[in-house]
């Protein structure tokens, strides 16, 4: 009898520490999944649009207000900003610039990566020359909206001069690419069609446009053709020195950089957001009053 009961309470005793080791693994996998689960909700997910082509001619504000907040919605996690523009007035002795130091219309600082800056530098594949970048308003004009919709993000202001060479051009954009991360935005800050009547303006356009929607098909970033794209017909009887001698695009050593950091990231599929013009806005007649205007983005 005595034997009987040992014997039985051995076997409940062995049953409880087989529950228990049960439960042990079952509360062990719960918490594993239960974490996995918060990790990942916790993590940033990584920018679905990897760069975007805006004016910085403020007569399309409006616009421009709609489409950064359209990309900052779609894209809550941009962490870094390459901001590409031409340099409008030749300034500073470089051919490409940044600066680490930059304040905006309000005198507020900007977010500036000068760690990623200073060490591209060393390179020699751009200069920091801060002079007169807070007159760029391929640049400021930009950062109104960067402000206002990214506002957490590091930005990495380049302008570039027109004539900077191809191998200057493929330096800067191997060193850019380095420090590209799955959230980075780039934005190419280009107006289009100057000084030219609506009609040859959308012409020219228009060819861009067809252009950029082709791209992903391409094999390889064509400098060149970026150049002939960016010269516009009735630029042939014009003075190549005047001031408002007509293009299709103000900086085509801005958009071959980004568009190569693009293919690298095999991220060329366009889609186009808006066209607009001063002349068919405002409904100038004066072909030299005109400056026309492509809104898209790039994603993969």
């Amino acid at each position: 009898m005595g034997r009987n009961i040992i014997s039985t309470m051995a076997r409940i005793k062995e049953k409880n520490n087989i529950r228990r080791k049960s439960t042990v693994k079952v509360l062990f996998l719960f918490l594993t999944i239960f974490f996995s689960l918060f990790a990942f909700g916790c993590a940033k997910t990584s920018i679905t649009t990897k760069a975007i082509i805006v004016p910085h001619h403020l007569l399309v504000e409006n616009y421009l207000d709609d489409f950064y907040k359209q990309i900052s919605e779609k894209n809550p996690n941009i962490e870094k900003i390459i901001l590409i523009s031409p340099n409008h007035f030749d300034y500073g002795n470089r051919y490409i610039q940044s600066t680490t130091s930059l304040t905006d219309k309000d005198k507020s600082e900007i977010n500036i990566d000068r760690n990623e800056i200073a060490k591209i530098s060393q390179t020699g594949a751009f200069s920091i020359e801060p002079i007169y970048f807070e007159k760029e308003h391929g640049i400021m004009n930009e950062l109104i909206f960067t402000k206002k919709y990214f506002q957490n993000a590091k930005i990495i202001p380049i302008r570039i001069k027109n004539g900077t060479t191809k191998n200057r051009l493929d330096k800067a954009t191997n060193e850019l690419l380095k420090i590209i991360t799955p959230n980075t935005l780039i934005i190419v800050s280009a107006d289009f069609t100057h000084y030219t009547d609506e009609k040859i303006a959308l012409k020219n356009d228009e060819r861009f446009i067809k252009y950029f929607e082709n791209l992903s098909k391409v094999k390889e970033i064509n400098f060149d053709e970026i150049k002939k794209l960016a010269t516009t017909e009735n630029a042939k009887t014009a003075d190549e020195n005047a001031e408002n001698y007509p293009v299709a695009l103000d900086s085509p050593e801005s958009l071959y950089v980004a568009l190569k950091l693009l293919q690298q990231e095999n991220a060329l599929m366009f889609a186009f957001f808006k066209r607009t013009s001063s002349a068919s806005l405002l409904g100038l007649p004066n072909p030299l009053d005109n400056t026309s205007h492509i809104f898209g983005s790039f994603s993969k």
